[in-house]
């Protein structure tokens, strides 16, 4: 029987450390097989073990991260939220659903929206159809939709949603300006009394900055300290996952 799968993140980035690590295990034992170990060898065969070790190392934090941590953080991150079952919820970079199909398992007579550009440099093979099938799968295609849209200009009345969520996507617009212009949809479309769910793995003093420009309240962040510092170590700053949370008074 077929299961629900949410794909990997940066599907070329954990590409590049596998095959780094394995191009790197190979020319190291090519080197010890062929050459005479002598001074000169020893000094490339350590550069070339080190790079082995952390980018498999990294390839397999990459590979765990997407497929059993994230979901376990996606999962608390909603549970922050008093659920009546009736919200309105839009889940921006949805992907292929797994926030936006955890926020779903929650409703009764509510309504999930997930919007996405599909990016598959982003995620691994994402596209509305493999969202739907992951909908599909998980029995909430009555409250449960994915539609696709740019964060930075959402098709949506003002003042439309309970909840929005959104999980590792907005780092991906490059340029400030257009973070900012999605975090003002974020707003805009937000009901007053309305809760931001979001996380990412970079600029979290950004988000608290622009969520405090745009006037939201009860800003708060989720993180574990220890965990993300050894992420921004090994990651060398690129890879520190939190959550955050605020409402729109």
């Amino acid at each position: 029987m077929k299961s629900i799968d949410y794909g990997i993140d940066a599907p070329n980035l954990f590409r590049g450390f596998v095959t780094g690590s394995l191009i790197s295990l190979s020319l190291l034992a090519i080197s010890r097989s062929l050459i005479e170990s002598n001074l000169i060898t020893s000094i490339i065969e350590i550069p070339l073990a080190v790079m082995a070790i952390y980018l498999g190392f990294m390839g397999c934090l990459m590979y765990c991260y997407s497929k059993f941590v994230k979901p376990i953080d996606a999962q608390k991150l909603l549970d922050v939220r008093n659920w009546t079952g009736r919200e309105q919820v839009l889940d921006i970079g949805c992907g292929r659903g797994l926030s936006l199909i955890n926020a779903a398992q929650r409703l009764t007579t509510g309504k999930a929206v997930g919007i996405d550009i599909w990016s598959v440099t982003d995620q691994s093979d994402n596209s509305q159809v493999h969202t739907l099938e992951n909908i599909a799968l998980a029995k909430v295609t009555d409250k449960c939709e994915a539609q696709t849209a740019d964060m930075r200009n959402l098709l949506f009345t003002n003042n439309h949603f309970d909840v929005i969520t959104t999980g590792w996507a907005i780092h991906n617009l490059e340029k400030p300006e257009d973070r900012k212009q999605a975090v003002r949809e974020i707003v805009r479309t937000l009901k007053a009394g309305g809760m931001v769910l979001a996380s990412d793995i970079v600029n979290k003093t950004e988000y608290t900055e622009l969520f405090e420009e745009f006037g939201l309240t009860n800003i708060t962040l989720h993180q574990n300290p220890i965990r993300e510092t050894f992420l921004k170590a090994v990651s060398f700053g690129s890879f520190g996952p939190f959550g955050i949370t605020a409402i729109k008074p």
